[in-house]
């Protein structure tokens, strides 16, 4: 894996490393790609299942871009579509890093400002912000000199909630800002962009890397929600006899509560 720079420290050393800052958590191949292909610069747009990991792509990123030495003190961007999202990432980051909300107040945009954190999170009304875009034009802004990514979360809301179309016409969008979202990458020239959904059709896909003006350098990864471990089953039944259609269950998990993962089951 060519992460290092300029070859001073060899594929497997820098690996070795990043795995040690990551508590001795192992990337999977498509996290190890995408952070690899970021690291080079390169837009990435990742199209990953539910629980898959997807941000571990972008905490794990600033750890290894620290580890290049290129930025001495990186920090990520990250457009999350709802609040709920928003603090429990902020909340629940897996290795520590320092997190912020955008906040407008003048103390919380200081401490943007100055780059005071690692990971901030904002919503694309709050990112396209005039309060968020006199920072990045400001050229004494360490936040300019250090924003090393940009994230959209759920960016299939690119699509679906920043274009204005309604059973086949032209409406107002639901939240256009979402749609909007390019306007950042003028003021980050150079700054790669991550692109993560569980939810997104080849069709949905090519919309969404157009509206962020992700270039023809893409790196497409593609991971299919299906799960072995998820059975579904319909059966035509009367109501009266619907739970004696349920015994398989009891069968499988009384003899083995205690032993079994957590697990989701749908009646």
């Amino acid at each position: 894996m060519a992460l290092a720079r300029g070859g001073s420290i060899s594929d497997v050393s820098f690996s070795y490393r990043l795995t040690e800052r990551l508590g001795g958590l192992v990337l999977k191949d498509k996290q190890e790609e995408a952070l690899k292909s970021l690291l080079d610069g390169k837009d990435v747009f990742a199209a990953l299942s539910t629980g898959f990991g997807k941000s571990l792509i972008h905490q794990s990123f600033v750890i290894a871009k620290e580890m290049e030495g290129c930025v001495t003190d990186p920090c990520c961007l990250v457009i999350v579509p709802l609040r709920s999202i928003l603090e429990e990432q902020v909340n629940y980051n897996d290795f520590g890093m320092t997190a912020k909300g955008f906040e407008k107040s003048s103390e919380a945009l200081k401490d943007i400002k100055s780059n005071k954190y690692k990971l901030i999170y904002a919503s694309a009304e709050q990112a396209l912000s005039s309060e968020f875009l006199s920072l990045l034009k400001d050229d004494s802004s360490e936040l300019k000199k250090s924003l090393s990514l940009i994230v959209v979360d759920e960016s299939h809301t690119v699509e679906t909630w920043g274009k204005g179309k309604k059973r086949g016409k032209v409406s107002e969008p639901f939240r256009k800002d979402f749609g909007e979202l390019s306007t950042l990458r003028s003021f980050c020239s150079g700054v790669p962009l991550l692109a993560i959904t569980g939810t997104a059709t080849k069709k949905m896909q090519t919309t969404i890397m157009q509206q962020l003006a992700m270039g023809k350098n893409t790196v497409m990864l593609n991971k299919s929600p299906n799960h072995e471990n998820i059975r579904f089953s319909v059966i035509k039944t009367f109501k009266t006899d619907q739970l004696g259609y349920l015994g398989w269950l009891t069968d499988i998990f009384v003899p083995q509560c205690m032993m079994l993962q957590k697990c989701f089951v749908s009646c």
